[in-house]
């Protein structure tokens, strides 16, 4: 029985390293003990849990019945009552390699990271090599913000699990939530090499992939398990990635279609329909799905959140904020819907909220250069001393330093530097801006400005010919704000 963490496959069918604490056990609680284990082998976990409580009852010093006392608490999704359980468990006998891993990774699920890592690097040391306690151990590792000793010990862990496929697909989907995409590759491609064409490995390389946007080897990847995995919902998901990145509408909605069809009970299915109705601007549609995602996760604050993406997409900003404030009762600080709900204030002219929740955003997200940008953007459109300028230009500035291939970053500096007469640096920074857009009529216009200021007639007159190709026009400074916002959140 594996007390796994979220991103750990399993890499075995029983608690890694030894068995559950032993001891000599009174008959009467041996019998009970007994029969909770049997108990939880069947998932009856409510009736186990009686049958250990009689067993502590009859034998306080049991470390076998406290420890499976954790087990079935936390899987009746009480993790405190579990957390108490596994430290009696422990406190009676302290060298339980099962003990220790499965409140390391309890106290990893609950958000203590660094406290995990104390107990699972010892069972680490107790215990023989196990590719369940490995990862879990790096998981912690990374989750602590402790990258180079994570990476130390994923390398050190493959020398010695080099012919575990387990431990390679276990250490690649732990990766990959974490956002390490390369390493996630690497580990994923040698369990793939290990085991070839199964499902469980291939499915988590491809998604890997499309993290990089590389929807061709994505697609290579999948088609050698097309016929293994043609009932499985997460192949249709990613196929209908790989087909948005090539820009086919009809394959993408079908594919997806086939993904919510084989797992209608999955919400977060419905929740990449929705998406892609609203990439597609069906607005209206991204609701209806999103209403049933609702039904079937009423406290996922990821629902009221999309929900709202769409309302502010269709202007309904009044309906948006009410989304968003749903949303972010249920998670108070996710920087997303505290982004949207400045930018929804905003286009409501209540400029002093906005400040406050686009600010707030790129507190909990520093790293984020969407936040940095609309953060200027909106200090430019409600400018009112040059300080605030100033102001706005550092945050662009920084949203390029994050992303320099970031063509809205470009333009907006470029727009600000023409207002503060510095036409040299705003060609500079609108030409970036068309040269990684070129379907970008508003840095055109700007740009035909600064060569006019230059002196660059012949320029002039082609950039203003670029603007006009696409029959754009001019926005006043909260049009503009909104109509980026807008496009912004539809394509992501």
């Amino acid at each position: 029985m594996l007390g796994l963490s979220r991103c750990l496959t399993p890499a075995s069918g029983s608690l890694p390293g030894s068995h559950p604490p032993q001891g000599a056990t009174p008959g009467g609680s041996a019998d009970s003990l007994r029969t909770a284990i049997q108990l939880i082998r069947q998932e009856r976990y409510q009736e186990a849990e009686g049958k250990l409580l009689e067993a502590v009852k009859l034998d306080p010093s049991s470390a076998q019945a406290n420890f499976y006392l954790g087990v079935a608490t936390q899987k009746l999704g009480r993790p405190l009552d579990a957390e108490k359980y596994f430290r009696r468990s422990l406190e009676l006998g302290p060298r339980s390699v099962s003990t220790l891993y499965n409140l390391g990774v309890l106290l990893l699920d609950e958000g203590k990271a660094g406290e995990a890592a104390t107990y699972l690097e010892k069972a680490n040391r107790a215990g023989p090599a196990s590719p369940d306690i490995y990862v879990s151990l790096i998981r912690a590792y990374l989750e602590s913000k402790q990258p180079d000793r994570a990476l130390a010990l994923a390398a050190a862990a493959g020398r010695k699990l080099q012919d575990s496929a387990a431990y390679q697909l276990a250490l690649g989907q732990c990766f990959l939530d974490h956002g390490l995409i390369e390493q996630a590759i690497g580990s994923l491609t040698a369990a793939d090499r290990l085991m070839p064409k199964q499902p469980e490995i291939v499915l988590p390389l491809a998604s890997a992939y499309l993290q990089k946007n590389d929807g061709a080897q994505a697609d290579a990847v999948l088609a050698r398990v097309s016929q293994a995995a043609g009932r499985i919902a997460e192949y249709h998901r990613l196929r209908a990635a790989i087909d948005v990145l090539a820009g086919n509408k009809a394959d993408a909605l079908g594919e997806i279609g086939r993904a919510v069809e084989l797992a209608p009970g999955n919400p977060s299915y419905l929740l990449t329909q929705a998406r892609y109705e609203q990439k597609y601007g069906e607005q209206q549609k991204a609701v209806s799905i999103l209403e049933k995602a609702e039904h079937l996760a009423p406290n996922s604050p990821e629902v009221p959140y999309s929900i709202a993406v769409s309302y502010f997409i269709a202007d309904d900003f009044e309906t948006a904020a009410r989304y968003l404030k749903r949303a972010l009762a249920l998670q108070p600080d996710d920087d997303r819907a505290i982004f949207l709900l400045g930018l929804t204030e905003f286009s409501q002219s209540r400029t002093a909220e906005a400040d406050r929740h686009l600010r707030r955003a790129v507190e909990l997200r520093p790293d984020n250069p969407y936040y940095h940008c609309f953060l200027g953007m909106m200090l430019i459109s409600t400018e009112k001393n040059t300080g605030q300028y100033v102001e706005a230009q550092k945050e662009i500035e920084r949203s390029i330093q994050i992303r320099p291939s970031y063509a809205l970053a470009h333009y907006q500096l470029g727009r600000l530097l023409v207002r503060r007469n510095d036409y040299a640096g705003a060609r500079r920074e609108l030409e970036k801006a068309v040269a990684l857009e070129t379907a970008f009529p508003e840095a055109y216009f700007q740009l035909a400005h600064a060569y006019t200021r230059l002196g660059e007639t012949e320029k002039a007159k082609a950039a203003l010919a670029e603007f006009q190709k696409y029959h754009a026009e001019e926005y006043s400074e909260r049009q503009e704000v909104l109509k980026q916002a807008q496009r912004t959140v539809q394509g992501q």
